[in-house]
């Protein structure tokens, strides 16, 4: 009977805890922010077209990680069914699923062709965008597509 009771119940922090949590709240969105402009300035300037092998070699190493913290986040489920303090199991099923994402997102720039590729970036760098420019021609004429009437 203790278990039903006690799955409901927390223990929560002291003061200290959230008047720290605060500032690096703020900071973990501040960082996030710089990386995101700076992930635009760098696509922005990118004209060198990477080959698809190193993308496919970026996906191989994303899994590694995945692979190291998925028996981590396997132990979340175990603690959270004891009701146990399992922020570290957590953070690795966090940190399983970011390099899972990254993983797909390499995989995908490694084998898939033609304009859906350009889904698999979140900043897609100016080289691509010439490419697929290049690449969205009438039968490869050289003639541009034909456009839709408006």
């Amino acid at each position: 009977m203790s278990a039903i009771l006690g799955n409901g119940r927390q223990d929560h922090a002291s003061l200290i805890y959230y008047v720290i949590a605060i500032p690096v709240c703020a900071g973990v969105i501040a960082a996030f922010a710089a990386v995101g402009y700076a992930g635009r300035r760098v696509a922005a300037v990118s004209v060198t077209r990477r080959p698809r092998w190193l993308y496919g070699l970026a996906a191989v190493l994303y899994t590694v990680p995945v692979a190291a913290f998925a028996r981590i986040a396997a132990a979340h489920i175990a603690a959270h069914a004891e009701n146990d303090n399992s922020w570290a199991a957590m953070a690795g099923g966090i940190l399983a699923t970011l390099c899972a994402a990254g993983a797909l997102f390499m995989l995908g720039r490694a084998i898939v062709p033609g304009r859906w590729r350009r889904a698999f970036w979140i900043f897609p760098p100016l080289w691509l965008d010439q490419e697929l420019g290049q690449a969205a021609t009438y039968h490869g004429s050289g003639a541009p597509m034909p456009q839709a009437p408006p």
